[in-house]
């Protein structure tokens, strides 16, 4: 992760249990995506907001990655899902 990244994208908590938050600074995101740690797209989602609360509730225990993208660009980070 770079410092631009860290400046605008940001989730929270890290790791999650049930649902974390993403949020974009001065941007709406235009989708949310989550990927395994292999790469495999797992979920898909479309937004119009800066901020969203994703369920992770389904997803076994691991790593993941997000990607939120923008109508500027695109943001990838890691998480952890605990249960």
């Amino acid at each position: 992760e770079n410092f631009e990244t860290e400046r605008f994208f940001s989730i929270s908590p890290k790791p999650a249990n049930n649902m974390f938050s993403i949020s974009i600074a001065d941007r709406a995101i235009e989708r949310i995506e989550i990927y395994s740690q292999t790469g495999q797209l797992i979920s898909q989602t479309k937004s119009n907001k800066s901020q969203e609360q994703i369920d992770i509730s389904k997803l076994p225990p691991g790593n993941y990655f997000i990607r939120a993208i923008s109508r500027e660009e695109g943001f990838v980070k890691k998480f952890i899902v605990l249960h």
